[in-house]
């Protein structure tokens, strides 16, 4: 998945927008409440190995930035187990956000034809490489 950075992904809940964020805060509170590292849980993420409890302390986590943020209860009561498929896309859209692909990252400062370029200029520094 390629996610431009800055990008906000936003999930509703009871009728209000929230922004999911996988910050460093989001992340340490995930590892605490889940007792596994992150990297751990990234791997089960990727297999599609998370159920409602994982997916409720992701939401959870990724929503502890607010200033009132929703707590595991609350969001247990609100959550739609029609809509799980869509939390868990969302979800992953977010750690696309925070964790852009590699590839992305490796091809920011290159030009068109793929050379590398400095300041996002191409060797003729009469042109300006876009984005």
């Amino acid at each position: 998945m390629t996610v431009k950075p800055n990008k906000q992904i936003f999930i509703e809940l009871d009728g209000k927008q929230h922004e999911l964020r996988f910050t460093w805060k989001a992340l340490c509170l995930l590892e605490r409440e889940v007792g596994l590292q992150f990297s751990d849980l990234a791997i089960q993420m990727e297999r599609g190995s998370i159920g409602f409890s994982r997916i409720t302390q992701i939401l959870w986590a990724t929503l502890s930035h607010e200033d009132n943020p929703l707590s595991i209860l609350k969001l247990e009561d609100i959550l739609d187990t029609k809509k799980m498929e869509e939390y868990a896309d969302l979800i992953v859209e977010a750690f696309g956000v925070a964790f852009p692909d590699k590839e992305e990252e490796d091809d920011k400062g290159k030009n068109e034809k793929g050379q590398k370029t400095k300041n996002g200029l191409s060797k003729d520094t009469s042109k300006q490489v876009t984005e």
